[in-house]
C-alpha cells in the first residue's frame, strides 16, 4: 500500500496535467483511499482510525463540492468576459476601419467584413500617395 501510495503521490505531481485536472483528481483520489483504509481500519475494530478516515472522507467530499461550485460560478462570468472583450475588439476594428475609409487609404474597395478577415493575417495595400 505504501508502494502505491508513492507511486501516486509521484504521478500527481510530476505530470503533466493542468491545475484543473489536479484539483479534480486529488478529492477523489483521497476519497477513495479514505474508504479503503477506513474498511480495513473498521475490520481490524481500530475505531479511533476509522474515525480519523471518515473525517478525512467528509472533508475530501466538501473540498471536492466546493470546486465544482467555484468552477460553476467562473464559467459564466468567463464567458461574458469573452464577449465583451471580442465586442470591445470590434468597436477598435471599426474605428480603424472607418478611419482609413474615411481618409481613402484603401486602394481595393473591401467592406468591413472583408478588412475585419485581412486584418493581422493578410497585408492590406494602402494609399499612400502624397497630396499635391
Amino acid at each position: 500500500m505504501i508502494i502505491g501510495l508513492t507511486i501516486g503521490f509521484f504521478l500527481f505531481v510530476y505530470n503533466k496535467f493542468d491545475l484543473q485536472v489536479k484539483a479534480k483528481m486529488l478529492p477523489i483520489t483521497t476519497i477513495i483511499l479514505s474508504l479503503i483504509l477506513g474498511l480495513q481500519a473498521y475490520s481490524t475494530n481500530d475505531f479511533m482510525t476509522l474515525q480519523i478516515w471518515i473525517c478525512i472522507f467528509l472533508f475530501s467530499i466538501s473540498i471536492l463540492y466546493t470546486y465544482k461550485i467555484n468552477n460553476n460560478k467562473i464559467s459564466p462570468l468567463s464567458k461574458a468576459n469573452s464577449m465583451l472583450n471580442n465586442q470591445l475588439d470590434n468597436i477598435k476594428l471599426n474605428e480603424i476601419y472607418a478611419f482609413f475609409k474615411l481618409n481613402e487609404l484603401l486602394t481595393n474597395d473591401m467592406n468591413f467584413h472583408e478588412f475585419k478577415e485581412a486584418f493581422l493575417k493578410t497585408p492590406i495595400y494602402l494609399n499612400m500617395d502624397v497630396p499635391l
